[in-house]
């Protein structure tokens, strides 16, 4: 286990697939710029990767994209965001508001967009039913590939 790790442990959506080659976009800042936050959505609209952007309980906010992509465009599309957040490509990220107190406040409140419309193949069946499970958000998707899933423990915090 990483040093400075608790004993609570939180549910990951990784953007890697069990059966296919192919990768989802996720990203995630933790402040609330909204230069970046409006740049990091047109960014995700530019490249039609649909995606669902929740706020965390840090005051950042997360991304994710259901749409399914190769591993080198999925590295182009890190490489054009790196100057925002170094610490990208995210491989996994959080799908449950556990990790900060009161978390589940504000953890729903999200935005969706679909660009993808005429290629719904793009999009993980999935990834799909899993975000709109969680944030209720609508998006659609025919694309298949096996999602995986990870339990990983959160940081320690201050009196941990």
């Amino acid at each position: 286990m990483k040093p400075n790790r608790s004993k609570r442990f939180t549910t990951g959506l990784v953007c890697t697939f069990k059966d296919n080659d192919l990768r989802v976009f996720f990203f995630e800042v933790d402040h609330k710029d909204k230069d970046r936050f409006l740049e990091i959505n047109e960014f995700y609209r530019k490249n039609n990767l649909d995606f669902v952007v929740h706020k965390t309980g840090s005051g950042g906010f997360h991304w994710l994209s259901p749409t399914m992509i190769t591993k080198e465009h999925w590295k182009a599309l890190h490489q054009e965001l790196k100057h925002i957040n170094p610490e990208c490509p995210m491989t996994t990220l959080r799908i449950e508001p556990n990790k900060y107190a009161g978390e589940h406040n504000t953890w729903y409140n999200t935005a969706v967009e679909r660009w993808n419309a005429e290629k719904y193949s793009d999009n993980n069946q999935e990834i799909v039913q899993l975000l709109n499970h969680i944030w209720g958000c609508e998006l659609i998707g025919t694309g298949s590939g096996e999602h995986k899933q990870v339990k990983y423990p959160l940081p320690l915090f201050e009196g941990e």
